[in-house]
């Protein structure tokens, strides 16, 4: 015997009723529903639902959006978006959207997108990963910036600029190679958490004009006088008095470390099985 289906009717439950049901929604259901009607989108909008972070990705030929949603275990969800799906295989719609199990295919404008998923949602950090000048051509600017990782060959001028757009951020990391100086001023020294892999960078500098509190340079031009320099002013608190740790780490060998643990009467720290 077939059982007879029957249709649920979301809108014939009480509000609170209604709210539980949403809330119970993934990213995809959410966006989805929201799309439905005006009247979807604004019950989205008073449940106040919350998600744990947006991550957009822009290499050098499309744009990624990774939608990470801890809440419901739906961990990991990829938007691509219209620069990406003219240059793949997928089939022609004549929607908005649509979607499988990992990804979201979105048709329209990417900006619409960005306000769409920002007007469903509380507010929740962002992170940005791309060569910035990219960045800032594609993107519309992006609200609640707070992690960023940063390639390509990276003119000091774009970095300013940059961190001027994005201001406030907990953590970054800087591959590759930045050219020329950046401001003493710059927004790019405030950040809390930095990883420099840099072989060009002054660290001199750098360690002179950073306020974050974490801080991690490999491959940098770094020498024994530099970082004993450094170390003396940090442990006598005469300055750095910001910084927690930093991690130096050197494949060129450009500094000696016995001369540094000489320097200040230490020695290696031995392993144990």
């Amino acid at each position: 015997m077939l059982l007879k289906k029957t249709l649920f009717k979301l809108f014939d439950l009480p509000f609170l009723a209604m709210k539980e049901v949403i809330k119970e929604m993934g990213f995809r259901e959410v966006l989805a529903f929201s799309l439905i009607s005006p009247r979807c989108k604004k019950i989205i909008q008073t449940c106040r639902l919350k998600l744990s972070r947006v991550e957009y990705n822009v290499p050098g030929y499309r744009t990624e959006i990774n939608v990470i949603d801890w809440n419901l275990g739906e961990s990991w969800i990829k938007v691509l978006t219209p620069d990406f799906t003219e240059t793949e295989d997928v089939e022609p719609n004549y929607c908005d959207l649509f979607s499988n199990r990992f990804f979201v295919f979105w048709r329209d404008d990417l900006t619409k997108l960005i306000n769409l998923i920002s007007s469903l949602y509380q507010p929740f950090e962002c992170g940005i990963e791309g060569n910035p000048e990219i960045i800032m051509k594609r993107l519309p600017l992006i609200e609640n910036v707070k992690y960023t990782c940063l390639y390509g060959v990276n003119d000091a001028e774009v970095i300013d600029k940059f961190f001027d757009t994005y201001p406030n951020q907990k953590s970054t990391r800087i591959a590759r190679t930045i050219e020329g100086n950046l401001k003493p001023d710059s927004k790019f020294y405030e950040v809390g958490e930095m990883e420099l892999d840099n072989s060009r960078f002054v660290t001199t500098t750098f360690l002179r004009n950073f306020k974050g509190h974490h801080l991690m340079i490999k491959n940098s031009k770094c020498y024994d006088s530099t970082i004993i320099r450094f170390i003396r002013k940090w442990i006598s608190g005469e300055d750095h008095l910001n910084i927690g740790a930093v991690l130096i780490l050197n494949k060129f060998m450009e500094f000696n470390t016995e001369n540094i643990m000489v320097e200040f009467e230490t020695m290696k720290l031995r392993r144990f099985l």
